[in-house]
């Protein structure tokens, strides 16, 4: 663009900013022209649109950022448009790739088809689409996740997602230590026990779009300093700010998943003992240096103190037989689980299609458990056999399953890696279902996870370049 078309370019723009700052007011007009500015950048340079799919929807912002907009009865979140134009710019890279984009229209066939049985029995069409809108995203997102790997584009990603987890982990940082207002859950780290009493906490539970990322981000990091293929320092920038947003979401799952990679990743990596001592020393240093500023009456101690033994009593301890057996959360998944394997007998090789509310409405009018609750289940395994079946279930398994298998039988560390991490993942999809958690970055965490462990098995085939120079 010549000098002289810029220059009317930015007047036309400053007239119309001016314009519509009279007409709509500031706040208004600075939306308009962040979109704006959004759709040209897009237009100009498409792989723009990876990079604010990982800004807008995995990070965590203050609470008067809106991560999704009503129109109607019907909620778009924010990153979805964004995530559409970047689906379709990886597509036409991913020319060549086939076994990826196989594996992406096996997902979004299966939600098609269980969809349109879920209409077809009758199942309400705002609840068929809450149900795919999950698994479409994972979807959309592992391919594009995919078609970076191994790429000019994936060392930019890797820089804009550290970038999000610093920005997540100052944000939920200040709303733990001063109640500042951020997206997302917060409430009381304390279990709820059955008998009324409660887990001894002075901290605030914090679930933002960016935990579930930070969940995973830390299973392929620890994941890769034991495979010792790319050095500690170099991870060190993502696990400091991933486990601050990890820790302060006390979530029993995230230690699941998280333990399930680094047992899995020790067995297929043949670790040598010196990988070892310095992961064990890295531990033993950070603990060591917080048990000392705690016993010198250091700044910001007393809060640590409050985290660690919230995070022990909810976590640590929450994993105990004894307390799982008194801890209301637990129960009431239990109540779902049971509800979940009745409605599974009653068809178990089709299922009831999407928008099925497998249980009846609990609680009081107009809460989660009354309303959404019915057609949500928090073991993602049981809630895709009710809803498509064993055939569904298997349809799925190809695509999250057997790749992780293929990525175990290689020679490659990185591929081994991921592959452990995405097992852990698997595991704690028991428990949690990040897939069905669009609206708190859940759908695309696992779309993000599952696409890279896709791309190292297609980088490894073609023998090209893997993620250890993008770290």
């Amino acid at each position: 663009m010549s000098g002289g078309w810029r220059l009317i370019t930015v007047g036309l723009v400053g007239m119309a900013t001016l314009a519509a700052t009279v007409l709509l007011g500031p706040f208004v007009a600075l939306v308009a022209v962040a979109i704006a500015a959004v759709i040209l950048a897009i237009a100009l340079r498409p792989q723009m649109s990876v990079y604010l799919v990982i800004l807008i929807g995995l990070t965590a912002y203050p609470a008067f950022v809106p991560y999704q907009v009503t129109l109607g009865s019907f909620t778009i979140f924010v990153y979805e448009p964004v995530l559409f134009i970047a689906a379709v710019w990886s597509f036409v890279l991913l020319r060549g790739r086939k076994g990826i984009v196989g594996r992406t229209c096996v997902l979004l066939g299966l939600v098609a088809i269980w969809g349109a049985a879920g209409i077809a029995v009758g199942n309400p069409v705002i609840e068929v689409i809450g149900d795919a809108r999950g698994l479409v995203n994972v979807a959309l997102f592992a391919m594009v996740a995919a078609s970076i790997f191994g790429t000019i584009y994936e060392r930019t990603s890797l820089k804009v997602l550290l970038a999000s987890l610093w920005v997540s982990a100052v944000v939920t940082l200040l709303s733990s230590l001063v109640g500042f207002p951020v997206a997302g859950r917060r409430e009381d780290a304390s279990l709820v026990l059955v008998d009324g009493g409660a887990t001894a906490s002075g901290a605030t539970r914090l679930l933002t779009a960016a935990t579930e990322i930070s969940v995973l981000v830390l299973c392929v990091a620890i994941a890769l300093a034991i495979t010792g293929k790319v050095r500690l320092n170099r991870l060190v920038p993502y696990i400091i700010p991933a486990t601050i947003i990890t820790a302060l979401g006390f979530s029993r799952n995230s230690v699941l998943a998280i333990g399930v990679a680094v047992i899995l990743a020790f067995l297929v990596a043949r670790t040598s003992i010196r990988s070892v001592a310095k992961i064990i020393g890295a531990v033993l240093a950070i603990t060591l240096l917080f048990i000392l500023g705690a016993a010198a009456g250091a700044p910001g101690a007393a809060y640590v103190s409050d985290q660690v033994t919230a995070f022990t009593g909810r976590v640590l301890n929450g994993l105990s037989s004894s307390t799982v057996a008194s801890d209301s959360s637990a129960l009431a998944r239990q109540s779902e689980n049971a509800y979940a394997g009745a409605a599974f007998a009653e068809s178990p090789i089709v299922g009831h299609g999407l928008g099925y509310a497998y249980r009846p409405a609990v609680g009081e009018a107009g809460t989660f458990s009354a309303t959404k609750g019915q057609y949500y289940a928090h073991n993602f395994w049981l809630w895709t056999l009710v809803k498509s079946g064993v055939l569904g279930l298997m349809a799925i398994l190809i695509c999250f399953l057997a790749p992780v298998l293929v990525a175990l039988r290689t020679s490659d560390l990185i591929a081994k890696a991921l592959a452990a991490a995405m097992i852990g993942l698997l595991v704690s999809m028991f428990f949690a279902p990040f897939v069905n958690d669009p609206g708190n970055g859940g759908s695309l965490a696992v779309g993000a996870l599952l696409g890279a462990t896709w791309g190292s098995i297609a980088a490894v085939r073609s023998h090209s370049r893997v993620l250890t120079d993008a770290v």
